[in-house]
């Protein structure tokens, strides 16, 4: 799921790059996103082999990252927070009429084109987000906004094939640094804590949002809030915030600030 609508706030902060702009660096890649996009592609176009497919999609994505001189460290998810089974309301299938079913498949063929594969203890996105704010990885592949309040320092969102002035292929997204954050945009000025409650009050992985609250609403609620917890105390007083709410809050800021 991700945060609600975040990409809208961050397309105009964001600008298009190359993975060749990363060679000789490693980057991160959040291994559920290349799962769920080539699994749903493969359904899409009715596959008669899906898992062949999604191979095939790890295979040509790794392989155009090691064309490049780009190391690419895939990360597996392990054990989700509770959390985020909550919101979830049940475990993710993980039969064949599911993206993880082809995980083991999908983790070889990556393998076999030079990437480095690791399982995390946890979630993928905590991993990957440690290992840029760290800087073992200069950059984090996903498709999800997560990354951005987990405080991941630079993300390339939706990478796909793309053909090089030179023929070869290579990988094409929208980079996202967060030092632009609170540079200019909607986010001006913003501290961090205030905008992790902003993502929280929009609607998480950790946490659903109030009923009737949006992200337009909830921008309106975060401007101005010193922290976390005045927003939530401004959620509290909209009139369909469910009861248990401010614990599911409190929880989901804790879980993306972790690392701070």
């Amino acid at each position: 799921m991700g945060i609600t609508k975040l990409h809208a706030h961050l397309r105009p902060l964001s600008r298009d790059v190359d993975v060749a702009a990363y060679a000789g660096c490693a980057v991160g890649v959040d291994a559920s996103a290349w799962l769920h996009r080539a699994y749903h592609g493969a359904r899409a176009d009715g596959a008669a082999d899906v898992g062949a497919r999604v191979a095939a999609f790890f295979a040509d994505y790794a392989a155009a990252l090691a064309g490049r001189d780009v190391r690419a460290v895939l990360v597996f998810d392990g054990r989700g927070p509770a959390a985020k089974k909550a919101v979830a309301g049940a475990k993710a299938p993980r039969g064949r009429g599911s993206p993880y079913a082809f995980a083991a498949a999908a983790r070889a063929a990556a393998a076999a084109a030079g990437a480095t594969c690791v399982q995390a203890a946890g979630e993928a996105d905590a991993e990957l987000a440690a290992r840029a704010r760290r800087g073992d990885v200069c950059c984090v592949l996903t498709d999800d906004c997560d990354l951005v309040a987990l405080g991941a320092p630079r993300c390339l969102f939706a990478a796909k094939l793309a053909a090089a002035g030179d023929g070869r292929p290579t990988l094409v997204g929208s980079e996202f640094e967060l030092r632009a954050l609170g540079a200019s945009g909607t986010f001006l000025g913003w501290p961090r804590e205030r905008f992790v409650a902003f993502c929280v009050a929009c609607g998480c992985d950790y946490a659903k949002n109030v009923p009737g609250v949006g992200p337009a609403r909830a921008l309106a609620l975060s401007a101005g809030a010193a922290d976390a917890e005045v927003v939530l105390q401004r959620l509290l007083c909209e009139p369909r915030c469910p009861e248990g709410f401010a614990d599911a809050f409190r929880a989901a800021v804790r879980l993306f600030t972790a690392g701070d």
